[in-house]
């Protein structure tokens, strides 16, 4: 009876394992918003809007979003649960950034760090992309997939001029993975 049920659990696992994300490949995610915390220069619109300046390009060209502050960061709703599985972004080559995930736009985790070292430019906008068959693909970026509604984009050190000019995020619609309950509707509470 116990070796039973114990198989039964055992399929059941499997079986709930299996319809974490939908069978489709992993594709780009359309967010619905993105929120600025703090002081910045440009429309956000613009680190959702699927365009990117040339490599290289000036921290302050018109198709980046930047700021000096280390305390600013921001928030894009992918309007979804989704199983992230790709990153990629073009942020000033010099600066540390971090992409966090949340599910309720409350508690984040980060899942990518970029050091100010990592790309090959060596002045300006740098892309950079955990996918394997991207062009801008790096092997050696820490990056974590996860599940979320919410990434949050903060960044440091450097020369305390940051700027980002897009955020790519791929993945796949979550079917079993129910978000934890935001108290005040469907908009994220303030981040830290």
């Amino acid at each position: 009876m116990r070796r039973t049920c114990f198989r039964t659990f055992l399929s059941m696992l499997s079986i709930s394992a299996l319809t974490l994300t939908s069978p489709v490949q992993a594709e780009i995610i359309k967010p619905v918003s993105v929120k600025g915390i703090g002081k910045y220069t440009n429309s956000l619109r613009l680190l959702i809007d699927g365009r990117t300046p040339l490599q290289g390009a000036a921290f302050d060209d018109p198709s980046c979003v930047y700021w000096y502050d280390p305390s600013v960061s921001f928030v894009i709703d992918l309007g979804a649960l989704y199983m992230i599985s790709g990153i990629t972004m073009q942020v000033d080559n010099n600066d540390n950034y971090r992409l966090s995930c949340s599910r309720d736009g409350r508690r984040y985790t980060s899942v990518l760090y970029l050091g100010s070292e990592t790309g090959e430019t060596g002045w300006g906008m740098e892309t950079v992309s955990t996918g394997k068959g991207h062009k801008e693909y790096i092997q050696d970026l820490r990056f974590t997939p996860a599940p979320a509604r919410y990434i949050k984009l903060s960044a440091s050190g450097g020369d305390l001029i940051y700027a980002a000019s897009e955020i790519l995020v791929s993945g796949t619609r979550a079917v079993n993975l129910m978000p934890q309950q935001n108290s005040g509707g469907t908009k994220p509470a303030a981040v830290d």
